[in-house]
């Protein structure tokens, strides 16, 4: 008995072995991902196997972790051998690790020698700067030549200006004091550099005489000059 022929439609038959196609290629991509992940498998266990064989070697023939990275430094990676180490090679692993020892302690003894040397010559440098401070700050005053050209005394050490609340003014401070520096018997001299009638001789206390400069300094035309023997004051 005999069918009709029937017609084929050429592109559904295109499209029936395209999608044979690429369901071939999917299974061959799970069968590759499938075999990549148990070849990673295959090599951690290989990895995990050989880590548990050079344990029990080590166990077995006492090798000691630290003496094999010892080894290791030593004489190289590649000297790594199941078999105990020798007394020979332990005995010059043992003298060059304290050599090395020896070295480091020498190391760092020369730097907390370097250090206390700094720090001992910062220390000389500070003293030597206080010092100069102090020489600086007892140097004499300004005015100490033309004084010792009047009177044939220099100033001695002498501090900062000190207020005087008696003439009101700011001058400077002696440590060998007022009459030390500038005696009675000299006083005569001032005569020559006031004006007439107001010397020392002319008052009969010490008062006087201050009360008389420091009217001289009230009356006296403002932003002049008055010389006194002990200091200059200017007029109010």
């Amino acid at each position: 008995m005999s069918y009709p022929r029937q017609s084929v439609d050429p592109r559904h038959v295109q499209d029936r072995k395209l999608e044979k196609l690429q369901q071939a290629m999917l299974n061959m991509e799970q069968q590759m991902a499938d075999q990549a992940s148990l070849r990673r498998k295959l090599e951690q266990m290989g990895d995990l196997d050989k880590a548990r064989t050079l344990h029990v070697l080590e166990r077995a023939n006492s090798r000691n972790k630290i003496l094999q990275n010892e080894i290791d430094r030593v004489y190289g990676s590649n000297n790594s051998s199941p078999t105990p180490a020798s007394n020979k090679m332990i005995e010059e692993i043992i003298s060059k690790r304290t050599k090395e020892f020896q070295r480091s302690q020498a190391t760092k003894a020369a730097t907390i020698q370097y250090l206390a040397q700094e720090r001992q010559r910062i220390l000389d440098a500070r003293s030597r700067l206080k010092e100069r401070q102090a020489t600086l700050r007892s140097l004499p005053s300004p005015v100490g030549k033309a004084t010792q050209r009047i009177w044939g005394h220099k100033y001695s050490q002498y501090r900062p200006l000190y207020f005087d609340d008696y003439l009101r003014i700011y001058s400077p401070t002696f440590e060998d004091g007022y009459h030390t520096l500038f005696p009675r018997k000299r006083w005569s001299n001032s005569q020559s550099y006031l004006r007439p009638n107001f010397g020392r001789d002319h008052c009969e206390t010490d008062s006087a005489y201050f009360d008389s400069i420091f009217s001289l300094t009230k009356t006296a035309p403002k932003g002049s000059f008055i010389f006194v023997p002990t200091k200059l004051h200017k007029a109010e």
